[in-house]
Order: C-alpha cells, then structure tokens, then sequence
C-alpha cells in the first residue's frame, strides 16, 4: 500500500507539472466561458427558480464535463504512459523493489485523484462564472444547484476514466507516441462520436429500410457518448430537447451499461499493463 501511494503521489505531480495536459487544461478552461455564452439566450429566458432553469445550467455542465472532457481524458491517460515510457522512466520503476501491480495501481490512483481535483475545480469555475454571469438568477436554483453536483460529479468522473483508460490501454500497446495519441483518437471518433451521430442511423437505415428509432438506439449503445448524455438527459431534462428514449433505457439500464464499459477498460488496461513489455 506505501508503494502504490508513492506511485500515486509521483503520478499526480507529474500529471500537474506536464506541459502537454497544462495545455489541455487551459482549452477546457477556455471551453467554459464559451460554453456559457452560448448558454445566454437559453438560461436568461428561464423564470427565476425554475425547474427548467436549474435543468439548463446542468446541461451546459455536463456537457462541458462530457464533451470536453473525453479529450482531456485521451491526454490524461496519453501522459500517464508515454511521459514515462518514452523516458525510461518506467525501466527504473521496473527494477526498483516494486511489483507492476503496484505501480498500475498507484498509477490508477493518481491519475483518477488528478481528474477529481481537474473536475472540482472546473464545477468551482463553472460556479463561479455562473454566480458573475447571471448573478440573482442563478442564486434562486443555487441550493438545488449544489444539490446536484455530487452525482454529476461521481457520473463525470467515471465516464471520462473510460477514456483515460482507453488511452493508457493503446498507448501501452503502440510503441509509437504520436502514433499513440493520434490512433486513441481515431479510435474515438470512429467508433464513439462517430457512432453515435452518425454511423447508428446510417446502419439502422441500411438493415430496415427506413428510419427505425428503436433498431438506432440499439447501435447507439455501443457509443460511451450516447449513454452518458441520454443518462444526463433522463436525470436533468433541459427545456430544449430533440431526443426521446425508448422504454427500456432507464437511468439505471443507462448507468449499468456505463459501468460495463468502465471495467472492461480498466481490466483490459490493467492486463496490458501486467503483461506487455512497457519498456
């Protein structure tokens, strides 16, 4: 446990001090502000104290924390590895009197405390920005608001740990850094928002004939992406909403098929890890 601590604690000062996630930090931040302005038209139109107010401002949030933050997931995970692999750096932890369990766990531990502390402070600037923006508006649904934020919180976290986990699993598996990182992405995009907007109606299309909603949905749940906004959806209806789920995708079906993914990209990882040459 001492072991996996110290690996722990090296791996969120190393996270902190990388320039690479520095860089991404700063866009995220800056996708917040964006973010909120195009929010304006939406959430100032809202009766103080609303339901349909409060829905909104966790809309924008979530999505922030999603869309956003499946990218600073991917370099998370891409730093995590290559920062010390291509350095040698995992080489001495090698021959150190340290099991690799002790060091993907302490690994692990670091990078998923990183993302919390990422995560926290970006639901403070979020509020903080919120509180200048919209000022008394805002304080009416504050206390549901605050309500709010753990679950979002816990959600957030977890879907995006699916993504740094991605990223470390690839990045194990390629020797190749830059080809790492740009492969991880690939794979994304082809196969999560891609799926998701667009290759799921195609397919539907393609088998049935038509436009069969039921027979997208289903393809859809491949997507990571799809579950985590059709979950938020579900729990934080907005007032402008395009999207209807079928009767078998409940909150806790959606969160089920969450989890799933989460632990087949924490075991496959982890099986890399413990038996791939990181050196």
């Amino acid at each position: 446990m001492v072991n996996v601590l110290k690996v722990a604690k090296k791996e969120f000062v190393d996270l902190f001090n990388s320039w690479l996630v520095l860089a991404i930090l700063i866009v995220f931040l800056f996708s917040i502000l964006v973010n909120v302005y195009g929010y304006y038209k939406l959430i100032s139109v809202q009766p103080s104290g609303s339901p349909g107010l409060l829905n909104d401002i966790l809309d924008n949030l979530w999505y922030i924390l999603a869309f956003y933050g499946i990218f600073v997931g991917i370099v998370i995970g891409f730093a995590s590895i290559a920062g010390e692999k291509y350095k040698n750096a995992l080489n001495t932890l090698m021959i150190k009197p340290l099991y690799r369990y002790s060091i993907i766990n302490g690994k692990l531990a670091g990078v998923t405390a990183f993302l919390c502390c990422l995560f926290g402070l970006t639901i403070a600037f979020f509020t903080s920005v919120m509180f200048i923006v919209y000022k008394g508006l805002f304080f009416s649904v504050f206390i549901h608001y605050v309500e709010a934020l753990p679950l979002l919180f816990i959600m957030a976290v977890g879907y995006v740990l699916i993504y740094v986990l991605l990223s470390i699993l690839v990045t194990i598996l390629i020797r190749d850094p830059a080809f790492a990182l740009i492969f991880t992405v690939f794979l994304v995009f082809i196969f999560d928002i891609s799926m998701y907007n667009n290759v799921a109606g195609f397919v539907s299309t393609i088998l049935s004939g038509g436009q069969d909603l039921a027979l997208q949905q289903t393809i859809a749940q491949w997507s990571p992406m799809w579950l985590y906004e059709n979950l938020c959806i579900s729990l934080y209806p907005p007032t402008i909403n395009g999207m209807t789920l079928g009767s078998a995708f409940t909150p806790d079906s959606l969160a089920s098929q969450l989890v799933i993914f989460l632990i087949v990209a924490l075991v496959a990882s982890y099986a890399a890890f413990m038996r791939s040459d990181v050196s």
